[in-house]
């Protein structure tokens, strides 16, 4: 158990507002989880990443970020 699904759930479709918080960007598990879950709401409209910059540069995960959308909207 655990790990990410194979198939988006289908509860996920009509999802359009998500807020993800406490977000830890060296966990390349959780990094993971929260690309696959913002990539799984095809009706997404607004999303917000909460985190604490702490030591880090956060121009260089937003552009991993957009890169990351980008890639799956060409698809």
């Amino acid at each position: 158990m655990g790990g990410i699904p194979e198939n988006p759930l289908a509860a996920l479709n009509n999802v359009k507002s998500l807020c993800i918080s406490d977000m830890y960007f060296r966990n390349v598990e959780e990094v993971s989880s929260a690309i696959y879950l913002i990539t799984s709401c095809p009706k997404l409209q607004e999303l917000t990443i909460e985190c604490e910059a702490i030591g880090i540069v956060v121009e260089p995960i937003i552009q991993f970020l957009r890169a990351v959308m980008r890639c799956y909207e060409a698809a």
